[in-house]
């Protein structure tokens, strides 16, 4: 049967469950209190914390429901453990219950076989005595991991019946046939010699001959006899083979201390083979089944489920929308929970993130009373957290402007290159990292596997795990960069974003770092987002994603400036392929450099000003928005409105003013007439020109001459690249073209 009519078929025996009532009612029993001294011998028996150690006491001297909730990193499988351990050790103790045995679920098979790996490293009994449980596996060999194949009960079922057949008389069939042909041949040559009449036989030698003829032709019919046999005996091995693997089906089972098995699976006719019922059963992920699927395995007999999930991460996947709409994706777990909010008890300690990064989780998701566990700082702490912008938490505010497919799935590039410069430069600078790189959108997952492929070549996807926020529920690293997307100021929607499940589930999958890349303008629409970007400023990590990123542009943390001081960055080209490494993408791209989108073409933003920085402010932001353009011969070069402004002095090339250049902390300009950093440096002894500049040819031009054309390699060029409504490009990308524009 498929899944849909194994929940159908449990739906209609419902009314036959222990725990109908309870089902129905939607009644969960809040977990029973133990006394200190067992809540102490839990602990140091399984080794658990407080709240873990309540969850296995309780939860095994309960009936009906129990529900705990596992937030993040807070030891749910390790509680599991727990109370498998704790179930078994019960079961040894108790005379006459040696039938009793424990269903362990999951909705998945990946997560029931990280369950299986788990319980194969051995479990703790009441002893404290670490041994390996008897397990089996229900499912299909080529559905589950390879590393745990062998506890399959078909894999041990062939295994045993592969034993047996060693000793079978079946076996013998293939000695007893070669017999048969050895006196075969020997007859067929004897025959010969007494037909051949050239050879010349005495009466005793034609005697010896029919004499050993007739020897072989009753060892010849005795052995056809025995062929016969062992025939009737084959056939009626095969007519039995059936019924013995069904026999060591259930003597498997039998032998078995913990079943593990999907929802789906564990309708298993073997299960009903057994005669035993799973008095207690264990659902993992209890948040993502659907309701239904988790009456599969109440049919054996349930009085103890104990249900172990997060109603704050995401749900089970439905596609069908009138599905939805009735309400066929909610879990058990959550209608429980919403009935019954005081029976749910709450795993309180977080083991696996930073606590720069628990702090918003804990305080919107959890009601602040996630705790991180002792000494968290220190065993997250990294060498790149010495620098502002790789800190174990920030939010990169891109200004780039998001496109969507036909199929209306969004997309951002900008967002997809500042994630290759985190990359670039945590590889650069540290060698091997453990990262993972997640956003809602599939299409932007896709883009980010084809550009980090295109740069990095095809085994990168080895290094990098490139996933949607759905699909890396359940998995952590130690850093993550996760690509928000939305960016459009015609739009006060920011789409699934603002699913708070969603966001939680990204937001605690790093141990080490978290960085967010994202429009702060865009995103801060949606409330719960606004607290995002709220809560990263005035913790001051609200990072300008708009700048180059290399390592002369880190700022030391506490520090004011970029580690490397205030001096003028180098005369050598340092934009993404930085540190040496060429671009797989030299031979097509724009100068070498794949061309990266205008992030300041929608001119409607200039009325936001309020939001962003000025052109000229104290923190350098290069390229807010299309103002570049839209101010190019106005005005003076203090800020014209606060957005760019810059005076060209009868050409369009120069800047000037005591704010016209810039010093930027990361080697954008530097002085009020003179320009130094870019792509290979430029200096401008002149309003109107530049001169200088070693990389792709310099390029110069005399004061007041026009745009400042340049001759490249001695060839004269033109004006310059970028003219006319068209966005100035980031300072990393300020290059000349390889071909001059007009006259």
């Amino acid at each position: 049967m498929v899944t849909i009519e194994r929940e159908y078929a449990s739906l209609k025996a419902l009314e036959w469950y222990d725990l109908k009532d309870e089902i129905l009612q939607a009644k969960a029993s809040p977990l029973p209190k133990g006394s200190p001294s067992q809540l102490a011998d839990i602990q140091k028996t399984y080794k658990v914390n407080d709240s873990q150690a309540a969850a296995i006491y309780g939860s095994l001297n309960n009936t009906g429901f129990s529900l705990i909730q596992g937030p993040p990193g807070t030891g749910k499988t390790k509680t599991i453990l727990g109370i498998v351990g704790s179930f078994l050790s019960k079961k040894a103790s108790d005379i006459g219950n040696d039938n009793r045995r424990i269903l362990l679920c999951a909705p998945s098979n990946a997560a029931v076989d990280e369950l299986v790996l788990r319980l194969s490293d051995g479990i703790y009994s009441s002893s404290g005595q670490k041994s390996e449980p008897k397990i089996i596996r229900i499912g299909r060999s080529e559905a589950v991991n390879s590393k745990v194949k062998k506890y399959v009960l078909e894999e041990r079922v062939d295994a045993l019946l592969k034993e047996q057949e060693k000793d079978s008389v079946v076996n013998s069939t293939p000695e007893l046939r070669q017999k048969m042909n050895k006196l075969l041949d020997e007859r067929k040559e004897l025959s010969a010699k007494l037909d051949d009449n050239s050879v010349k036989l005495s009466n005793d030698e034609v005697a010896s001959i029919q004499s050993r003829l007739m020897v072989i032709n009753r060892e010849k019919n005795k052995i056809g006899s025995e062929i016969d046999q062992q025939r009737e005996k084959h056939a009626a091995n095969f007519r039995r083979k059936e019924t013995e693997k069904r026999n060591l089906n259930i003597r498997v089972l039998k032998e078995a201390e913990i079943i593990c098995s999907t929802l789906s699976a564990s309708s298993h006719n073997m299960l009903k083979s057994l005669g035993v019922a799973f008095e207690t059963v264990i659902i993992d992920e209890a948040c993502q089944c659907i309701e239904l699927s988790v009456l599969i395995p109440m049919k054996y007999g349930c009085t103890n489920a104990i249900m172990v999930g997060d109603p704050n991460q995401l749900p089970p996947t439905v596609l069908s929308t009138v599905a939805a709409k009735s309400k066929y994706e909610q879990s058990l777990f959550v209608r429980m929970q919403t009935a019954n909010p005081s029976a749910l008890h709450m795993l309180d300690t977080q083991y696996r993130m930073h606590p720069d990064i628990s702090v918003f989780p804990r305080e919107q998701f959890y009601r602040g009373i996630l705790k991180d566990g002792a000494g968290m700082a220190e065993k997250t702490k990294k060498p790149w957290h010495e620098y502002k912008q790789l800190a174990p938490y920030a939010f990169f505010d891109v200004a780039g402007n998001q496109e969507a497919t036909r199929n209306h799935s969004f997309f951002n590039d900008a967002e997809v290159h500042l994630a290759d410069q985190l990359y670039r430069l945590m590889s650069n600078m540290y060698g091997k990292i453990d990262i993972g790189i997640i956003s809602p959108y599939k299409q932007q997952v896709l883009r980010l596997k084809r550009h980090f492929t295109r740069e990095y070549g095809g085994d990168i996807l080895d290094k990098i795990e490139f996933n949607s926020v759905d699909g890396f529920q359940g998995q952590e690293k130690d850093i993550i960069i996760m690509s928000c997307v939305r960016a459009s100021p015609d739009s006060d929607s920011v789409g699934f974003l603002a699913d708070k499940r969603r966001m939680n589930v990204a937001f605690t999958r790093a141990r080490s770092s978290m960085w967010i890349l994202g429009n702060a303008d865009t995103l801060s629409r949606n409330t719960i987002w606004r607290k995002v970007v709220n809560d990263a400023r005035n913790r001051d990590m609200l990072m300008d994603g708009n700048r180059p990123l290399r390592k002369q542009d880190l700022i030391v943390a506490g520090s004011t400036g970029p580690s490397s001081g205030s001096a003028a960055p180098p005369e050598t080209p340092t934009g993404p392929a930085a540190a040496g490494q060429k671009r797989k993408s030299d031979s097509n791209s724009y100068q070498g450099r794949e061309k990266r989108p205008d992030n300041r073409d929608n001119r409607d933003r200039d009325n936001r000003s309020d939001s962003r920085n000025d052109w000229y402010d104290s923190r350098g932001d290069y390229y807010n928005d299309s103002s570049f353009d839209n101010n190019r011969n106005n005005g003076s070069g203090d800020r014209n409105g606060g957005r760019g402004g810059y005076q060209g002095n009868n050409n369009r090339g120069g800047y000037q003013g005591d704010r016209g250049g810039y010093h930027g902390d990361r080697g954008g300009h530097y002085g009020g007439d003179s320009h130094r950093g870019g792509r290979g440096g430029y200096r401008g002894d002149y309003q109107g020109g530049h001169s200088g500049g070693e990389y792709r040819g310099g390029y110069q031009g005399l004061p007041g001459g026009g745009r400042g054309g340049y001759p490249p390699r001695g060839a004269s060029r033109g004006n310059a690249p970028y003219r006319g409504s068209r966005g100035r490009p980031p300072p990393s990308m300020f290059v000349p073209s390889k071909r001059g524009r007009g006259a």
